[in-house]
């Protein structure tokens, strides 16, 4: 029951909020609320709790396992035992058991399974591998360490006007609270259905958030960015029915991820057009959250109106279930769509990376600079899910992990100079160093991580991002040319080097302008240096950027399993692929042997022995 305690945690306190009107109260409520939830979600990864919570899904399919109980009970329910529910759960069981699903049915722990609506073999069905926990882990610490930054939000003066500047802070603290429920259960979903309820549970609390607590184009950017993410949550929609009639062969349909990662891959491997189309709704649906172009523009408007909070959880955590959706059910229900389409995620990679950067390059309002500079990062993720090498998808996925920290420090520091200067043009700074010494050294370190300095967290994903693509032979030319081929993901590599030079020319020409140089406003001279509660939001968030650019590992051990999964998993349906891996993999056999490896068309490696 830990991943259920750990979702509906926020809504009881969000609940208990609606009784409660003192402000202060509310504040100690919520704070009480998300410490509680991270402390749960700590238990994913420590040793703590009934060791059974900890058994496998495998293992539950087994006859003395929850979901094997159920199966046998509804089996021998005359009521039950020959219904539509019972045969699609025995469908479902038979594959989790299966010799192919067998790595991923191992690595989901903490399984829980409830029948919710038989009548379409809708399931509650919570389980987590090592890449969703470290997604859950991230939203937890996020959302705690972020109420540092909407602690002091009920006290904020309008410039002008001198008003309280926010209003009805007790509904924020819910939506808050809200949001994090939702969070946490999109990445705990392995039932579809259920996914995608809470996929759209997040929607509606950051359409508030952003449309009465942002700035004033607060409703347009709410607006825009409900729109995209409605539109794209209506492809996954269509998605979600397609696949539910495409595995209904007189058991009913699924919605078991597992048991659709292993079906449709089949089903698509003649059905290819609807494959097609289903790749494509399913990753513009995955795609406006990551953001990729051209569906980002909600992005910059949505970050600059949204308050410093909302900011940093939208770039620290929204985002990443883009990512995340994109490897769980894009890659893992279309394998063979991802690898015939990977040119084209590889160039649309390419364009994050150089274009948002390039674009922060030209802005001078600093919030602007770090959403774009957003757009620039998550392009990694589609370059390393291209590649599909080993190395670029635990890259990949560890670049998540490491936005996730460095871009919410980065809009913290935003946060902190517009709420002493009242504006963000970069033109209008200078001199911060001296007066706010303390800041400058905070802010260096975002700075520094998110431009991908050695030594921070920054550095280490986008390195094995760049060194897995570069080794990939995906799109090669018959003979093994890449350089000018246009449809080699290697070219593509390295054309996104550009944006390395970009990333680090706005990233110091942005810290020149505001902490160097000459004092421009003789007002600043009365700014007070970090608070306790700024100092509570960036501590923790400079700590994990310099332990994770130390010591990577404590991340990558629990993504590189999943990812391995993955990998197995196209090369299980893509020919083509698996013969990419086997050759690579003689190749490394041949230099270790000094001889030369003939590759058969069966893919059998056939040793020859060298000079």
């Amino acid at each position: 029951m830990l991943l259920t305690f750990t979702i509906f945690t926020p809504l009881v306190f969000a609940l208990i909020l609606l009784f409660v009107r003192d402000i202060k109260q509310v504040k100690m409520i919520t704070l009480t609320g998300t410490l509680v939830t991270f402390m749960l979600s700590l238990g994913l990864i420590l040793p703590v709790g009934h060791p059974g919570s900890r058994t496998s899904l495998a293992q539950e399919c087994n006859e003395n396992g929850k979901i094997g109980t159920l199966l046998q009970q509804l089996k021998t329910d005359p009521e039950t035992g020959f219904s539509t529910y019972t045969q699609g759960l025995e469908r479902d069981v038979k594959i989790m058991k299966s010799v192919e699903q067998s790595d991923f049915a191992h690595q989901l722990r903490f399984v829980e399974f409830v029948p919710w609506i038989p009548s379409f073999n809708v399931n509650y069905f919570l389980a987590v591998d090592g890449l969703a926990i470290t997604m859950i882990l991230l939203t937890t610490f996020l959302c705690l360490v972020c109420l540092g930054a909407a602690w002091n939000m009920d006290k904020s003066l309008d410039h002008n006007t001198h008003q309280p500047k926010y209003k009805g802070m007790r509904a924020f603290f819910i939506l808050y609270l809200v949001l994090e429920a939702g969070l946490i259960g999109v990445f705990s979903s392995m039932d579809y259905f259920l996914f995608y309820v809470f996929w759209e549970v997040v929607l509606l609390p950051m359409y508030f958030l952003v449309g009465v607590w942002g700035g004033p184009r607060r409703i347009y950017a709410a607006i825009k960015f409900f729109i995209y993410t409605l539109a794209g949550s209506l492809l996954m929609f269509i998605a979600l029915l397609y696949y539910y009639l495409a595995t209904d062969k007189g058991q009913g349909g699924t919605f078991n991820v597992v048991a659709l990662t292993e079906l449709l891959p089949k089903h698509f491997s003649t059905a290819t057009t609807a494959g097609m189309l289903c790749f494509v709704g399913l990753y513009v649906a995955f795609a406006v959250k990551v953001p990729v172009w051209p569906f980002h523009t909600w992005l910059p408007d949505a970050h600059v109106e949204a308050p410093t909070p909302i900011s940093m959880l939208l770039a620290g955590i929204l985002l990443k279930m883009g990512g995340y959706g994109l490897l769980r059910f894009s890659y893992g229900f279309m394998p063979q769509q991802a690898y015939d389409l990977a040119t084209y995620i590889a160039i649309l990679g390419a364009i994050n990376i150089v274009y948002g950067a390039y674009c922060a390059l030209g802005q001078t309002d600093f919030k602007r600079v770090v959403a774009y500079s957003s757009v620039s990062h998550m392009g990694y993720l589609l370059l390393g899910f291209a590649a599909m090498t080993k190395i670029a998808l635990d890259g990949a996925v560890l670049q998540m992990i490491n936005h996730g920290i460095s871009s919410p420090m980065m809009f913290a520091v935003v946060g902190i100079i517009y709420d002493r200067a009242h504006h963000r043009d970069l033109n209008r700074f200078g001199g911060m160093a001296v007066q706010m010494p303390k800041y400058a050294g905070m802010a260096l370190v975002a700075f520094f991580a998110s431009l991908g300095l050695p030594g921070l967290n920054g550095f280490i994903s986008e390195m094995l991002v760049f060194f897995g693509a570069f080794n990939t032979r995906v799109g090669e030319a018959a003979n093994g040319d890449w350089w000018l081929v246009f449809t080699s993901v290697r070219f593509w590599t390295v054309v996104s080097t550009v944006g390395i030079v970009l990333t680090a020319a706005y990233h110091l020409w942005g810290y020149q302008r505001v902490f160097y140089g000459k004092m421009k406003d003789p007002h600043y001279k009365e700014f007070k240096d970090l608070s306790g509660t700024e100092w509570a939001t960036l501590i923790p968030l400079a700590f994990f950027c310099v332990l994770l650019g130390i010591l990577p590992g404590i991340a990558l051990k629990y993504v590189d399993e999943p990812m391995r999964v993955i990998q197995n998993n196209m090369i299980r349906h893509v020919p083509e692929y698996a013969r990419l891996v086997e050759e690579e993999r003689a190749e490394k056999e041949r230099q270790a042997r000094g001889g030369a490896i003939a590759v058969d068309t069966n893919l059998t490696p056939v040793y020859v022995e060298g000079k």
